[in-house]
């Protein structure tokens, strides 16, 4: 088999990804980690537990822009804060950078 640059293996991942999966996806998880940096974005880890061990987990990002009316609407919803240990409906796209 011949030998692909990293470059070639990241388009070749993104290309698949991108032709394979819908636009968006509805996602039930738990908040795990919840940070905001300095700039107003939001950086989670996600998690799915069954019997609390952990069965999956990823990272997602919100981006500032959208995050600022995200957590004002949510609470505004809700009644409670964006946080860790609260299970979430989250609307996702996949990006692969």
């Amino acid at each position: 088999m011949a030998h692909l640059s990293l470059y070639q293996l990241n388009s070749l991942i993104k290309s698949e990804l991108e032709n394979s999966l819908a636009p968006s996806y509805w996602v039930i998880a738990e908040i795990s980690e919840l940070r905001e940096n300095a700039k107003g974005h939001c950086y989670m880890e996600l998690v799915e537990k069954e019997n609390n061990f952990i069965q999956a987990k990823i990272r997602a990002n919100i981006w500032a822009y959208t995050y600022r009316t995200l957590k004002q609407q949510f609470t505004q919803a809700t009644g409670s804060t964006l946080k860790a240990g609260i299970k979430v409906l989250f609307n996702v796209s996949i990006n692969f950078h």
